[in-house]
């Protein structure tokens, strides 16, 4: 099968005069090697979509945490292609969409299918045979929908500045921007907001009920609505089937339950009135409203019809890496089903499991692979992807050349205040807080004078984000997940920092200007 096809090693040569180029931009979050392979490997095929491609990707790993180095001037290249298709043969781009649409919906039929297969009763060639056919249909939907990753430098560096000289002022140019940009569709996350919310109100619509479900434990309440309210509990049960995979992420699984959602339900009643839930959930709803802000600023800012027609390509994209997410949450699932089942029968733990190459899985279950050398990979190890199915696990020397080369050296900024842009402006022009810096968003808590610092959010991050004052993030774009999400809450957001994680400490009294996208100590921890 195509997707199991061993990669050759990469060009050694190739890659260090790659390296020595030294132009790259970084993404970075808690990750387990297998939850990606597939993906790694499709990044360098993007070309076989649009040319030009990419000629390597990379990825750092070190004790579940990595960073994904891309080139920029190949980044900006592909994106550029996508541009001059969107101008010179539109039938393509429309052609490529619609192929992206059946293949998620082919996956998701997959998921099912998976779903309905008892893993643990199958035997070790069974077992082998279901992963292979689940990575063919994983190959297909990371293959078209990378397509999208290598956007936040095109945007960043090469188009929005092209935007701004247009417009000829920064400020309005980047609201505009932001305005223009955003999708009318609403996210997978926003998505499960407006369906808890319709819970709420139409069960929960007065006050004494607000003040009831309050009162109970969980136990308590889930058992009272089963026998004295069904539709109520299976209100609650519906939900859950169909989110409860919203929490994964690459490194954790997680299972939500009836009794994490009803959890989730009390949080919400707790944050504002019932009036203003209900002024919350039209807003969700409302997407025409948008879109009509949207015509209007485009006819405001006299933009020519080839602007129009690229930011609303920008805006369907954005959608897209958004959908992209929500099922690539769902997928985790799945493959930790695989991940555990194959774990437990070689005897290994999961974790140190998930740093096996899936051409290794058959040999791992043979006991014919040494255990010791995943656990070293766990320590450290570089992941290379090229062009042409070539891919290479490096570790020892190289690996720790790498990270002092391209990572520990990729940033010199120090001081007293970042610049950042500007993904969401809130409602104040100047917000002040106290810094809370975290990477790995599991068993975290955060109060709500606490301005978030991460390196990218991810959907994982949403129930530290719905309490936060702020959110600052070192990577990211304008079309990124805290951007989107920070739109959608109307919370002021600064993104693409580089640096806050390291600059900013826990504690630190910091404020974010958003007229400037500054963030600026006022007073260290």
């Amino acid at each position: 099968m195509e997707a199991l096809k061993k990669p050759k090693e990469i060009d050694r040569k190739a890659f260090q005069k790659w390296v020595e180029a030294d132009n790259f931009w970084f993404e970075e979050a808690s990750i387990l090697p297998l939850t990606l392979e597939l993906a790694h490997k499709a990044m360098v095929s993007i070309h076989e979509w649009y040319e030009p491609g990419l000629d390597f990707a990379v990825f750092f790993y070190e004790n579940d945490y990595a960073y994904q180095v891309l080139s920029i001037p190949e980044s900006i290249e592909h994106c550029k292609s996508q541009f001059r298709i969107l101008h010179g043969a539109p039938k393509k781009i429309s052609a490529t969409l619609k192929k992206w649409s059946k293949i998620v919906k082919d996956f998701e039929k997959e998921l099912g299918r998976v779903d309905s297969i008892n893993l643990y009763n199958l035997s070790n060639s069974s077992l082998l045979a279901e992963f292979n056919r689940f990575n063919e249909e994983l190959s297909k939907f990371w293959g078209i929908s990378l397509t999208v990753e290598p956007y936040t430098p095109f945007i960043d560096l090469y188009y929005f500045p092209k935007f701004e000289k247009m417009v000829g002022e920064a400020k309005k140019a980047r609201e505009a921007f932001s305005v223009l940009t955003s999708p009318t569709r609403i996210s997978f996350i926003g998505e499960e907001r407006r369906d808890m919310l319709k819970i709420v109100m139409e069960f929960l619509s007065d006050e004494k009920q607000k003040k009831k479900i309050l009162e109970k434990n969980n136990d308590a309440f889930l058992s009272e609505i089963k026998n004295k309210n069904p539709r109520f509990f299976k209100a609650m049960e519906k939900h859950q089937q169909k989110y409860f995979w919203i929490q994964n992420s690459y490194v954790e699984w997680q299972v939500l339950s009836i009794k994490d959602f009803f959890g989730f339900l009390k949080d919400v009643v707790k944050e504002h009135s019932l009036e203003k839930l209900k002024n919350e959930l039209e807003k969700l709803e409302d997407q025409k409203s948008l879109a009509k802000k949207q015509d209007a600023l485009a006819s405001e800012l006299n933009l020519h019809s080839e602007t129009i027609k690229e930011v609303k390509y920008i805006q369907t994209l954005t959608w897209l890496k958004d959908d992209r997410k929500r099922i690539i949450l769902m997928m985790l699932h799945r493959q930790y089903m695989f991940i555990l089942e194959f774990s437990r029968r070689a005897g290994i733990e999961p974790k140190v499991f998930a740093y096996a190459s899936i051409y290794e899985i058959p040999q791992i279950l043979k006991k014919e692979f040494p255990v010791e050398e995943l656990k070293n990979r766990r320590n450290q190890c570089l992941h290379v992807a090229q062009i042409y199915n070539r891919q290479s696990i490096i570790m020892g020397k190289e690996a720790e050349e790498f990270k002092v080369k391209v990572l520990e050296n990729r940033s010199s900024k120090s001081g007293e205040q970042i610049l950042g842009i500007v993904a969401c402006r809130g409602t104040e022009a100047v917000v002040m807080g106290k810094a809370k810096v975290i990477l790995n968003p599991k068993d975290q808590t955060i109060d709500s004078d606490n301005i978030l610092i991460t390196s990218m959010t991810r959907p994982e991050f949403l129930p530290l984000m719905k309490i936060a004052k702020g959110f600052v993030t070192n990577e990211g774009g304008i079309t990124c997940h805290a951007a989107i999400i920070a739109r959608e809450m109307n919370k002021p957001c600064i993104i693409g920092t580089e640096n806050a994680t390291r600059l900013f400490h826990t504690g630190d009294e910091i404020e974010l200007r958003m007229n400037h996208g500054i963030v600026r100590i006022i007073k260290r921890a």
